[in-house]
């Protein structure tokens, strides 16, 4: 299974291409106000981030010497969230087989553990909606009864809330990569990951929207401005 490691970093290329490709087209029509494209915008951001945790969770366990072949199938079997679960369990457990005994290290595990939960369910939930062309509207798993609560968050992403998680996602996932490959690296480097996660998660709850869109708005206006007048003073 090792053996397609590579083809496994291709795809995560591909994609990280993507994401960066649909960000700057993002925050191009938040310059422009142009909202039609704002909202599909957003909604084809969020739907990449997700492919990326899947896609980085299946190259991490494909990692040299990380997993065994029946480790991976075995996690590979679960969602999404519970991939990402097992991963940093079993990576844990390599790098410290008495984590239950040692309270510091029972206490990291919980820490990483919470923000799965926090974090990795609500991008998949939102992924699955818009998977099945429920870009306004959500419904239940039957397409029958209307979710109320599945619509608002897929109407409430922006921009700021989906690179947020980004982030958050790319600095877990390089604490399990440290877990599962080399203890001494988790150990340096856990403190000042852990602390950069806590922050994303402390902008995302306090950073404002509209004052992002205010100022990129502001400088697209600016810049007009400067075409403007550089325009006039040629014709001059």
């Amino acid at each position: 299974m090792g053996s397609y490691y590579d083809k496994h970093c291709d795809n995560l290329k591909m994609i990280e291409t993507a994401i960066s490709s649909i960000e700057v087209s993002l925050k191009q029509s938040i310059r422009k106000q142009d909202q039609q494209n704002v909202d599909i915008y957003t909604r084809i951001l969020a739907f990449l981030i997700n492919s990326w945790t899947e896609v980085r969770i299946i190259k991490l366990l494909n990692e040299s010497n990380a997993f065994s072949d029946v480790e991976i199938k075995n996690i590979t079997k679960n969602s999404l969230e519970n991939k990402w679960k097992q991963t940093l369990k079993k990576a844990y457990d390599k790098s410290f087989p008495n984590t239950g005994t040692d309270p510091e290290n029972e206490a990291r595990l919980n820490a990483l553990m919470d923000i799965i939960t926090d974090h990795l369910k609500y991008s998949a939930d939102i992924r699955n909606k818009l998977a099945h062309g429920q870009w306004i509207h959500s419904f239940d798993r039957d397409s029958i009864e209307y979710d109320n609560i599945l619509t608002s968050k897929v109407n409430d992403e922006n921009y700021l809330k989906i690179n947020f998680r980004y982030l958050i996602f790319k600095d877990l996932s390089q604490m399990i990569h440290d877990l599962a490959v080399s203890t001494p690296t988790f150990e340096r480097d856990f403190e000042r990951l852990f602390l950069r996660v806590v922050e994303k998660q402390n902008q995302s709850k306090n950073m404002i929207y509209e004052k992002f869109v205010h100022q990129l708005v502001s400088k697209e206006m600016k810049s007009r401005q400067i075409r403007e007048a550089n325009k006039c003073g040629t014709n001059t």
